[in-house]
């Protein structure tokens, strides 16, 4: 099942539990790969593994979602909205 947390209480147990990488890491690594600007960003457990979703206005001004693994930082899905 996919449980959705409060981000700030739930990320930060899981970063001081080694279960997550911080947010602003995540950031700096997705930039390379992905340009725009940031409108929501959401955590979600999915069978006990923390995911950022990341919601982003891209260049071409269309809104698109990036699923990435919160401990590993691997994108895990790339999508439209």
């Amino acid at each position: 099942g996919v449980q959705t947390c409060a981000l700030p209480i739930c990320i930060r147990e899981a970063v001081r539990n080694g279960k997550a990488r911080p947010l602003a890491e995540v950031l700096s690594s997705l930039r390379h790969s992905y340009k725009g600007e940031i409108v929501h960003i959401g955590v979600a457990v999915v069978r006990g593994r923390y995911r950022y979703l990341i919601r982003m206005i891209d260049e071409q001004s269309r809104l698109i979602e990036i699923i990435v693994d919160a401990k590993s930082k691997r994108v895990l899905r790339v999508g439209g909205v």
